[in-house]
């Protein structure tokens, strides 16, 4: 289902994406804010969006930008967190592969 009338944007299960791809809004404005690809690049490095839905997730997030930066913060504690306590518990394994 499309968020709040916007046809680029659906959210599945919590998780907004780009339309109906599997391309995950907050990978295509890492790409975008983090790495600076222009709009271009980034159609290029997700080759299953058109231009249209790059420059349609990109107006979403800006539109949302508070709010969206809030959540993607807490979505990369929250990974953090996890990968750091995978790590501790299976302390041996993660010892084995850098070996």
């Amino acid at each position: 289902m499309a968020v709040a009338g916007q046809s680029y944007i659906q959210e599945r299960e919590g998780v907004l994406y780009v339309g109906d791809t599997r391309v995950a809004l907050a990978s295509l404005i890492g790409a975008w804010q983090t790495e600076g690809y222009t709009a271009e690049e980034a159609r290029l490095a997700f080759p299953s969006l058109t231009l249209a839905q790059v420059y349609g997730a990109i107006a979403y997030y800006l539109e949302h930008q508070a709010a969206l930066d809030a959540a993607f913060r807490a979505d990369a504690t929250t990974y953090e967190r996890l990968r750091a306590q995978e790590r501790q518990e299976r302390a041996d394994f993660f010892r084995q592969l850098s070996d």
